[in-house]
C-alpha cells in the first residue's frame, strides 16, 4: 500500500510502481476534478460568496494504457446509463484488457450498502452479468474472471 492524499500523489506513486508489474487492477477511481489553487490555511469569510474553479484530474488509467504493454490492465466504470456502451469506449479509448462496469443507479448497486452488481467485458466484446451479490462475492468472482483471462492469455502468447 503506498498512501497518497492527492490525484496528482497517487499518479505518481502509479507510474514509480507500474514498470515493475505485471498488470495493475484500478478499482479505485480518483475525482475527475480539482480545485485549481489549494490553501494550506483557512480562508477566512472576506465577502458574500466565493468561487471554486476546478481543473481536471489527469486520468492515470488512460496514461497506463499507453505504456502497457505486455501488461494486464483492468478499469471499473461507475455508470447510470449506457453502462455496456460506455464501458466498451473506455476499453478501447483506455486501452484496458477488462473493464467491470457498475450501474450505480440500481437498487442494491453503488457505493454505499453491502451488495452490488457488475458487468464484466473483455477487449474481444465478450459481455459477462452478474447478478446482485454481496461485495464480498463480486470480487472473488471478478478476481477469478481475471485470473482465468490471464491463463487464456498465456496459452494464446
Amino acid at each position: 500500500m503506498v498512501p497518497v492524499i492527492s490525484a496528482l500523489e497517487m499518479r505518481d506513486a502509479v507510474r514509480n510502481y507500474f514498470p515493475s508489474v505485471n498488470g495493475i487492477i484500478m478499482a479505485a477511481a480518483v475525482a475527475d476534478y480539482r480545485p485549481r489553487f489549494y490553501s494550506r490555511h483557512k480562508l477566512k469569510k472576506v465577502g458574500l460568496e466565493i468561487s471554486l474553479e476546478l481543473v481536471k484530474n489527469p486520468d492515470i488509467l488512460e496514461e497506463l494504457g499507453r505504456k502497457k504493454g505486455d501488461s494486464i490492465l483492468v478499469g471499473f466504470s461507475a455508470e447510470t446509463d449506457n453502462i455496456i456502451d460506455n464501458a466498451q469506449e473506455k476499453i478501447k479509448s483506455k486501452n484496458l484488457d477488462l473493464i467491470i462496469a457498475n450501474d450505480i443507479s440500481a437498487p442494491g448497486s453503488g457505493f454505499s450498502g453491502n451488495t452490488n452488481r457488475g458487468i464484466i467485458i473483455d477487449r474481444h466484446c465478450r459481455v459477462e452479468e452478474l447478478p446482485l451479490m454481496s461485495k464480498d462475492d463480486l470480487a472473488e468472482h471478478i478476481v477469478k474472471y481475471i485470473m482465468d483471462y490471464i491463463e487464456i492469455r498465456r496459452k494464446l502468447d
